[in-house]
């Protein structure tokens, strides 16, 4: 009992009763983006909590002033917060007392409650208020002190937006290092906060943080008085990012001048602005340059003072149409000639040496390609991350279809220009039910016209349309290297995977042929930002120091340093599972054994328990397999987070999604022997439809001995664009077609005893619109007709799931038990 009580003590986040021996009562937290400061707080601790006085300025794009207050009582907490950030000061109080949250804005007479579910003891957490973390240090250590701090724990976070979420524990471990002229035993924690962002900090015994870390954002916070405590920064093991080559990679000697609201003007008249940071120096440097629709001053932080330091100018621009730039935004159509007259403004400078590099990731990539496409040789080599592919390949068609995707990508960009948050306010069930598709931009909330009507308008078979925002024809007249980087999970990673043998087998030059670099990492998106995604965690080299790499290019290509990254692998890939990197020269691995499982059943394949089956071989006499599509049979959208973008959907356990009457599943037997699959995966079928149009669409499973089910890869293909994706080709009913569903890529081991299972339907719903199956305009179909469809499986029409088995030495690879 005594125990009991013992631990119930130490786990409630009270203040010592005596002053923390390390820091004083009163201190300064000052925040830093890629080394600009965006903040200070001034903290005063108390005996039964703390209170604070702060200010931010996040690269003008956030401002404000404010104070706060927490006062402890056991576990119930009392928190009080009044702030500028909205335009004028509003004060908020959040009480939490016996699990129950109550938040109150007096000044707008709003007051609710909620439950907390999650376990005590809980503490607040707000964006850009760093005293929170104090109570969460405190937390910590009164939970290691009982013994009861796990790897993987969870502490309930609570919000004054009347919200709460875990945040999970990821490690903590001692640094002994001289504080003030003594050695002390400093504590070093991880976390994870949704969705999906790791803070490390470092903390005194008691739980004080002397310094947070959040990697991914490249946001320090220290303590005024204590910079020399040092973070959590583990020493570069893997292949990609240790090496005797880091000693020589450029270093950060040089101050840094930034010039903000840089004008450039265009060739039509229209001027861009731009950030500017450079070495303050009267030599001449190589530029890099990134063009972004998100805001140039977000993308200012992520490499601005870090690059110029280290000898580059780095300039962020507003695309045309684009917060401070001028003219009207419209999305590719203006990338080419933009980017290449910025170029050449970069170029003409009396700070430039006349080299010049692109960097970004998304659409940020993707205008990299479009300004090589103009084929100015002042741009010297790009660095195009999760960049996407052609319009037809990826965004915002696949196969034909339309993706989804782009109504969440405007309604991001339009509550980016208002300076609202595009998670709230939005049904994103009735969104994705939209029909016809031609109201998504209404159903966004959106009241001016947006592009998505347009694109709807224009199939991805209008290549005069499309045209501005294609370049892979291109790459036979683009003479330079490229840095290509993607993830398992990234929505574009085509772009990477076909880009890279792109140039690998077309550049102008050997020079350009030769100088392409591809890393495929455990990411999603948001690209080596954590070592986990949902439950899954890939280990200590799930995130690596990516930025050394990517310096080492630019060493390599913009300075002229003889650095050696020319002659290691070009390729690098992680293998999940084993979740080790390995190193390749080309892309598809040259040893790949490209291995067929063929479909095949007694013809009653639908549902989980059919027999439709999977084997090495293919099974003459095979009869076909026939289900309806009915685009009105939606799937239901329940346990689906559309505001999650930390990827946990994609590798969570699917056992539990409904098994459908419209589905055809063939399943593989038992695994023989561990096998890895690595490359670009691809389902071959022969099919036909009664209908005058439809889609087929894949999901590729691994099933483990134990009853769980993940999703490997999928696709979807139009059938209309099954011959050729840039020209209209419908099939007539009835015509047996050949269809290659693309599946992008993978990198998964599979264990000993794991199946493979392909389910095929005709929705790839909610990820891409809805075919009608009626040849109508997409834009207004809104009348559906039920599609009979028919997979064949025979030795005519032989069916298949065609997969990329690289051999290892404990991993041979695919066979199946007997």
């Amino acid at each position: 009992m005594r125990t009991a009580l013992l631990s119930l003590l130490l786990l409630a986040p009270v203040s010592p009763a005596q002053a923390d021996p390390v820091v004083p009562e009163s201190f300064v937290f000052v925040a830093r983006i890629g080394g600009d400061e965006i903040g200070r707080e001034t903290v005063k601790l108390r005996a039964d909590g703390w209170s604070c006085k702060g200010s931010f300025n996040v690269l003008g794009m956030q401002k404000g002033k404010y104070t706060a207050s927490i006062t402890y009582k056991g576990n119930d907490l009392n928190f009080e917060v009044t702030s500028d950030a909205s335009g004028s000061e509003v004060m908020v109080i959040a009480d939490y007392t016996d699990r129950k949250l109550t938040v109150r804005v007096p000044a707008r007479k709003f007051k609710k409650s909620k439950t907390i579910k999650g376990p005590d003891p809980a503490f607040f957490l707000e964006n850009l208020l760093w005293a929170n973390m104090i109570d969460l240090g405190r937390i910590l250590a009164a939970k290691d002190a009982a013994g009861t701090l796990e790897e993987g724990g969870t502490i309930t976070a609570l919000s004054a937006n009347l919200a709460d979420f875990a945040v999970v524990h990821l490690g903590t471990h001692t640094s002994t290092q001289k504080v003030k002229g003594k050695r002390v035993r400093l504590r070093v924690s991880k976390v994870r906060v949704p969705p999906g962002v790791e803070f490390v900090f470092v903390c005194t015994p008691a739980g004080i943080p002397l310094r947070i870390d959040v990697p991914a954002q490249k946001l320090t916070v220290e303590v005024v008085g204590f910079e020399g405590v040092r973070g959590s920064t583990p020493e570069p093991t893997s292949i990609v990012d240790s090496g005797p080559w880091r000693a020589d990679l450029s270093q950060p000697t040089h101050s840094v001048t930034v010039e903000r609201g840089v004008k450039m003007k265009m060739r039509d008249g229209v001027e861009l602005v731009a950030e500017v940071y450079r070495p303050d120096s009267k030599r001449k440097f190589s530029a890099v340059l990134a063009r972004t629709p998100y805001r140039r001053e977000g993308q200012g932080a992520l490499y601005g003072t870090w690059l110029a330091k280290r000898g580059y100018v780095y300039v962020a621009q507003d695309v045309r149409g684009r917060f401070g730039s001028g003219g009207d935004w419209f999305p590719f159509i203006h990338e080419t000639k933009d980017g290449s007259d910025t170029i050449d403004w970069i170029a003409e400078q009396p700070w430039s040496n006349g080299k010049v590099g692109m960097i970004g990731g998304s659409y940020v990539g993707l205008v990299q390609w479009l300004a090589a496409k103009s084929g100015n040789p002042k741009l010297k080599c790009i660095v195009p991350q999760v960049s996407p592919p052609d319009p037809q390949q990826n965004f915002p068609y696949e196969g034909g279809a339309f993706l989804m995707g782009a109504a969440w990508w405007a309604r991001v960009l339009d509550t980016m220009e208002q300076g609202k948050s595009w998670q709230r306010g939005l049904n994103w069930e009735k969104l994705y039910r939209t029909l016809p598709l031609g109201d998504l931009d209404q159903n966004l909330g959106i009241k001016e016209k947006t592009f998505l009507d347009t694109w709807l308008q224009h199939p991805p078979h209008e290549v005069e349309f499309w045209g501005p925002a294609m370049y892979q024809h291109m790459f036979g007249e683009m003479d330079l290297p490229a840095f290509h980087i993607s993830g398992w999970y990234d929505g574009d990673m085509p772009g990477a995977i076909e880009n890279f043998p792109g140039m690998r087998q077309h550049g102008k030059t050997e020079h350009a042929r030769n100088s392409q670099y591809l890393v495929m990492g455990p990411w999603t998106h948001f690209f080596n930002t954590s070592r986990t995604i949902g439950h899954v965690d890939f280990g200590d080299e799930g995130t690596i120091d990516l930025d050394a790499r990517i310096l080492r290019f630019f060493d390599r290509y913009l300075k002229g340093m003889d650095n050696g990254i020319d002659k290691e692998p070009r390729v690098h890939t992680f293998t999940m599972g084993t979740n080790k990197w390995h190193g390749a020269s080309d892309w598809p691995i040259p040893n790949t054994k490209w291995t067929k499982l063929h479909l095949g059943s007694d013809g009653n394949a639908l549902k989980r328990d059919g027999d439709g089956r999977l084997a090495l071989a293919v099974t003459a006499g095979t009869p076909s397999d026939t289900f309806a599509y009915d685009p009105t049979k939606l799937m239901s959208l329940d346990g689906i987070n559309f505001t999650d973008t930390s990827g946990a959907y994609a590798t969570a356990d699917k056992t539990d999604d409904p098994d459908r009457d419209d589905d055809l599943n063939y399943t593989s037997p038992p695994l023989a022997g561990p096998c890895e699959i690595v490359g670009p995966v691809s389902l071959v079928l022969w099919v036909s439809t009664d209908a005058a149009d439809t889609d087929f669409a894949c999901a590729v499973y691994r099933l483990t001995a134990d009853g769980k089910r993940y999703a490997l890869r999928g696709g979807v293909q139009r059938l209309r664009y099954a011959t050729n994706p840039l020209k209209d080709t419908p099939v007539p009913p009835g015509t047996v077609t050949r269809v290659e569903i693309d599946c992008w890529a993978t990198g998964q081991r599979l264990d000993k005893g794991d199946r493979i299972q392909v389910v095929i339907s005709s929705s790839a719903w909610p990820g891409y619109g809805r075919n009608m199956n009626t040849l109508e305009d997409q834009l207004t179909a809104t009348k559906p007709v039920i599609a009979n469809n028919t997979v064949y499986h025979d030795t005519q029409r032989p069916s298949h799931l065609l997969l990329p088995v690289v051999p290892r030495k404990d991993a041979p690879g695919l066979r199946f038990e007997k």
